[in-house]
């Protein structure tokens, strides 16, 4: 018979040994750089296969060059920034003397953007309180949403850096940095496309989800977000000094009649729903469920953004082009479609 002490001598054959902090942390990041490849080379490959090389070579840049000379109609002469960053690529390409330049220059902006785009919001839906299964399932619906916009889409180089620089300045809200950095992150993302404005209201977002309670003391907030909206309003206004479109009437350009005529075609056209449904899918719908347990933050962003867009866009525009609301679904919808109704908030979207 085996004494205890024997016994004792024995290691139970399959011991569990705890991971050390370092190796979990190493796969953590290895985890989130494997997710945010597959979805970036995903999407660019789903939406070159809609596009074609022939396409990109062609119509995307006589587009891209009329940008560059001046001679593209409004809105587009505007919004000059990630055509200059395209030109950068195309240019870097060149000199290395690949073959199909160009489509090279395109694609492989496209593939930066995308992976800044997805590893940006893994963070900022980390910080609005979401747990990491959450946040995934955030960028992998944010993936499903991006490749249901491609209707009537080039590659949309200012639509997808708008997503990016409201990521990039949630971050920088949500993650208490120096406020004043929305001051060069709203002028880039102006030069880039008037549909930024919104990045000036991030400041006051917990004050307006809160009813404006306490306001005395984002008094601070309120004085950055009127410096950052003044900013950008500067910044629009500049382009629009310095560039000098072809004075093209809307319907010419959009071929539509803006307000009411716009306003029934898409909420009336059977093809716009089914292209909304398809992207935005129960977002809206889940996230309105949600809206009681949503952080003060989110709350405040879901009024100061969600009328306004959708009310602009569906009285102006096609609104079976579904890139542009891409924004409010990234930024709004997702997250608030996740957050469960019980979760206490962080502190600072609280």
């Amino acid at each position: 018979m085996q004494t205890l002490d024997t016994i004792e001598k024995f290691e139970p054959p399959l011991r569990l040994q705890a991971v050390p902090q370092p190796a979990r942390e190493r796969f953590s990041w290895m985890l989130h750089a494997l997710t945010i490849l597959i979805l970036t080379f995903g999407t660019v490959y789903i939406q070159e296969q809609q596009l074609t090389l022939h396409y990109v070579e062609t119509y995307q840049l006589a587009r891209h060059q009329a940008v560059l000379n001046g001679t593209s109609p409004n809105p587009w002469a505007y919004r000059v920034l990630s055509e200059y960053v395209a030109e950068g690529f195309i240019r870097a390409a060149s000199l290395a003397h690949l073959p199909h330049a160009v489509a090279v220059g395109f694609l492989s902006l496209r593939l930066v953007q995308n992976a800044l785009l997805f590893a940006f919001a893994l963070i900022f839906y980390r910080l609005l309180g979401l747990t990491a299964r959450e946040s995934y399932i955030g960028i992998v619906l944010l993936s499903y949403a991006m490749t249901y916009s491609l209707y009537h889409s080039d590659l949309s180089f200012n639509t997808y850096a708008d997503i990016f620089f409201y990521f990039l300045a949630g971050c920088v809200m949500l993650a208490e940095w120096p406020l004043w950095w929305l001051l060069p992150i709203g002028f880039l993302a102006a030069l880039n496309r008037e549909t930024s404005l919104f990045i000036a209201f991030f400041p006051v977002a917990t004050l307006i989800g809160n009813w404006g309670r306490n306001w005395r003391s984002f008094t601070p907030r309120i004085a950055i977000a009127a410096a950052c909206f003044v900013t950008q309003v500067v910044t629009l206004k500049f382009l629009r000094v310095m560039i000098h479109p072809a004075a093209l009437p809307w319907s010419q350009v959009w071929h539509n009649q803006q307000g009411w005529p716009t306003l029934h075609m898409n909420l009336t056209s059977p093809f716009t729903l089914t292209q909304l449904g398809l992207t935005l899918s129960v977002l809206p719908i889940a996230a309105i469920w949600n809206f009681r347990g949503l952080p003060a933050w989110l709350r405040g962003m879901f009024w100061i953004m969600v009328p306004a867009w959708f009310a602009v866009h569906f009285l102006m525009v096609y609104a079976n082009e579904t890139r542009i609301f891409l924004v409010p679904a990234a930024l709004v919808f997702i997250p608030a479609a996740l957050y469960p109704r019980n979760r206490r908030p962080a502190a600072n979207v609280s």
